[in-house]
């Protein structure tokens, strides 16, 4: 019985991690898709300013659109690179427990289990959630 939890556990934490990882990525694309139009849109309000002449920063702080992209800008990209650095870190926790899954796979799935059991567990983590626990990568 011992084995079934640590099955059960390694997969619903694998599964688990998986889905954060996910979820962090999607965010880190919003977070780049908005960056992405919100400097689009800084540059389209920015460009009368530039064809006048007056590409003085004093002439940006007149502006209350320019500026309020730019702050906007400057927040996004902070958000973006913040959550860059917690995507890497739950991609590298989630690659750690793979690996170790992995290299210790002979000990966490049960002895009595078949060749084919062994294999459907395995085919279900890749078909089902895309964790391949074949190889290391």
């Amino acid at each position: 019985m011992q084995h079934v939890d640590t099955v059960g556990h390694i997969t619903n934490e694998l599964v688990k991690r998986k889905q954060t990882l996910e979820r962090f990525e999607k965010k880190s694309k919003r977070y780049a898709g908005w960056t992405l139009c919100t400097s689009f849109l800084f540059g389209i309000s920015i460009s009368p300013l530039t064809q006048k002449g007056s590409s003085s920063f004093s002439t940006l702080l007149l502006a209350p659109i320019p500026l309020i992209l730019l702050l906007c800008l400057v927040v996004l990209i902070g958000q973006m690179i913040n959550c860059k650095k917690k995507t890497d870190k739950k991609e590298t926790d989630f690659e750690t427990l793979r690996q170790e899954c992995i290299d210790r796979l002979t000990e966490i799935l049960p002895d009595h289990l078949s060749h084919e059991e062994k294999e459907a567990y395995l085919n279900e983590m890749e078909q089902r959630f895309s964790i391949n626990l074949y190889f290391r990568s």
